[in-house]
């Protein structure tokens, strides 16, 4: 089950009222939930930002006043809302000029005017991620480095206070006495046999009884004093003459706790082989030991448990101390496999720039307190699996330490969105010029025959000539059927994209159907210097389950299509059977397609830039709609051309194909 969202805030900006209303019915049908801010002043609009901190910003260029880009200028130099992402949405769509000047002015997205909807909808949704993973970035480095700050302090002071009580040596034996009656660490004195012979204050303290009491126990080599691993420590003591280690004692009370024993064999001054011990109670310390591990382990996880790469290096010797799991999931490398930070860089920045002298630019960074260039974006790094990542670097100095905190987030899917919506941008407003240029073109193919039937429809009824009304007469109808066409196109390719176009599959002769086609076309204004011909061979088997009125509209449209672009020559339809497939073709001689658009050929309104749209007609349509029919079919099309010397059209149906009813 899916969490519920988020309510995302959207304010819009735009001094006109309806294009606000527009905007707000778009958006609540996407986004039910959205709260939809508006304002039709630019500076009223950036108070509302302030106070609201939306989630997206839609603003309009053209305002009263203080335009678009001051609004967003402004914005964007405020703290307080510069990380919501901004979108421009304009009718000057063609305006270059104005596209830069809203990127210079801080803007994330550029929306033309009149909106579409899926446009409008993906744009918010990249938005909304955008701004979120800005935040985190900036929310996380602060964190991270106050965390890293507090536990790098704690380390130095409890470094610092253990040195100091560590530092407690018997400097002479005339000062040993003093120092052994007011030492704050319970000391003994221990016979070459391990019998005590004396004990401080601090020792009668600690254990709980006087010094008599302590030296008769300790003639049992104080087994009623400490633990079962007394007699170990013993052994260690006389083999190596100084131990250093940790017992657990038990006080007269029969309580037990923690010391640390610091052991030295000496000899006295009548030649006496004795041995001084210092135990030191060490409770709190174990407690403050353990609540430092538990700190630490806590620290570990937060670490390796952030959505961020965090790695420690040492400045001047430019070594790695430490790696997070998020960077060595972003790198794929481990600590121990650097060997130098100048090694590291060389395998994982492929651009010279960075290799060599990264490292330096960050230290010449840090030294001169250039905060803004120690952030660093959209490198691009390889993997120790030769992939490439997109990151951005942040550099954290710890002077005192000589340790710089690198922190790196993982982009790629950000930088590819931003790509997907670059490519989302240009293919809408390349789809929005063809869809004009449709337009515009329908309007004129559509004109043309209407003026002729209308035209000599009004001479009818004043024309007496009986020759002449039957040419009226003759035209009317041939312009009439051109305008069916026309429709009929329309029609099937919009059945086609809805999906209302169903198959229905028979079994037939494929030569009967190209037979069919050429008939068609045996009329006088199709035989003009061209010969439509049928190419197949005669021991083939030619039956086929498939639509018939499908497959030969794909064969019509390909053969009125050659007709149009073929002066003299020869149209030739080809069918070849191959296994499961039949292969059929349709060659022409006509002015062939420029290369570099045979991908295009099939797009919807579009025509090749070498046909002279003045001379011949056509919807744009013709091509889309073969191609979607051998879809539907279950084949696949494609075209051969050279220029001026024509081009075949190729396309493949399944030898038997059932298609399941559209709805």
């Amino acid at each position: 089950m899916q969490g519920k969202q988020t309510m995302i805030k959207i304010l819009a900006i735009d001094d006109n009222r309806d294009n606000l209303i527009t905007l707000q019915a778009m958006i609540s049908d996407a986004f039910p939930e959205a709260l939809f801010i508006s304002s039709t002043d630019g500076l009223e609009g950036i108070e509302l930002a302030i106070s609201n901190d939306p989630d997206v910003i839609l603003l309009d260029i053209l305002m009263p006043g203080i335009d678009g880009f001051e609004i967003c200028r402004k914005m964007k130099a405020d703290k307080r809302v510069n990380d919501v992402p901004v979108v421009f949405v304009t009718a000057l769509r063609d305006d270059k000029n104005n596209r830069i000047r809203a990127l210079d002015s801080g803007a994330e997205a550029f929306l033309s005017k009149p909106i579409d909807e899926s446009e409008l909808v993906a744009q918010i949704r990249a938005m909304v991620k955008i701004k979120n993973a800005n935040i985190e970035k900036r929310d996380e480095n602060k964190r991270l480095s106050r965390i890293v700050l507090e536990r790098t302090q704690q380390l130095e002071k409890e470094l610092s206070e253990r040195k100091k009580a560590e530092t407690s040596f018997i400097k002479s034996e005339l000062k040993y006495r003093s120092f052994f009656e007011n030492s704050i660490d319970a000391i003994l004195l221990l016979t070459h046999n391990g019998n005590i012979y004396a004990a401080n204050d601090a020792a009668c303290k600690m254990f709980g009884y006087n010094e008599q009491e302590i030296i008769k126990l300790g003639r049992n080599n104080l087994v009623d004093l400490t633990d079962p691993r007394l007699p170990e420590f013993i052994e260690r003591r006389k083999k190596m003459g100084k131990v250093r280690g940790e017992l657990y004692f038990i006080r007269k009370d029969g309580s037990r706790f923690p010391t640390e024993i610091s052991s030295v064999i000496f000899e006295d001054y009548s030649g006496e082989i004795k041995t001084n011990m210092i135990i030191r109670d060490i409770t709190e310390q174990k407690k403050n030991e353990n609540e430092l591990r538990e700190k630490n382990e806590f620290i570990q996880t937060i670490l390796d448990n952030l959505p961020i790469g965090v790695i420690l290096n040492k400045i001047r010797e430019k070594t790695t101390i430490y790696m997070n799991k998020k960077f060595k999931e972003i790198y794929g490398w481990k600590t121990y496999e650097i060997n130098s930070i100048t090694d590291f860089f060389k395998k994982v920045y492929p651009d010279i720039k960075y290799q060599n002298n990264l490292f330096e630019c960050i230290i010449t960074d840090i030294e001169s307190g250039d905060k803004a260039r120690m952030h660093w974006e959209d490198i691009e790094v390889t993997r120790k699996d030769g992939t490439t990542r997109i990151v951005n670097m942040v550099n954290i100095p710890l002077y005192d330490q000589n340790t710089m905190v690198s922190t790196v987030i993982d982009i790629t899917d950000l930088h590819n969105i931003q790509i997907d919506l670059t490519q989302a941008k240009e293919k809408a407003e390349e789809s929005d010029r063809l869809k004009s240029a449709f337009l515009a073109n329908m309007s004129h193919e559509i004109r043309t025959p209407m003026n002729s039937i209308m035209g000599f429809a009004s001479l009818l009824p004043e024309e007496e000539n009986k020759e002449l009304m039957y040419n009226y007469a003759k035209t009317i109808v041939s312009s009439s059927e051109q305008l069916v066409h026309i429709i009929d196109d329309i029609v099937l390719y919009s059945k086609l994209q809805t999906r209302l176009l169903s198959c229905v599959s028979t079994q037939f002769d494929t030569i009967d159907l190209l037979i069919d086609v050429k008939q068609s076309f045996d009329l006088p204004e199709f035989k003009k210097g061209v010969e439509l011909e049928i190419d197949f061979i005669n021991d083939e088997h030619h039956i086929i389950n498939s639509d018939y009125e499908k497959l030969r509209q794909i064969f019509t449209n390909l053969v009125s299509n050659s007709f149009k672009y073929t002066r003299e020559g020869s149209i030739i339809m080809g069918i070849r059977r191959q296994k499961d497939i039949f292969l059929f073709s349709v060659k022409d001689s006509g002015i062939g397609i420029p290369v570099n658009e045979k991908n295009k050929i099939f797009d919807r309104f579009y025509r090749a830039t070498n046909v002279n749209t003045g001379i011949i007609s056509g919807t744009g349509l013709g091509l889309s709609i073969v191609k979607e029919l051998v879809e539907l079919l279950g084949g696949k099309i494609w075209v051969e051309s050279e220029l001026q010397k024509g081009c075949t059209f190729y396309f493949s149906i399944p030898v038997s194909h059932h298609s399941p009813m559209s709805n």
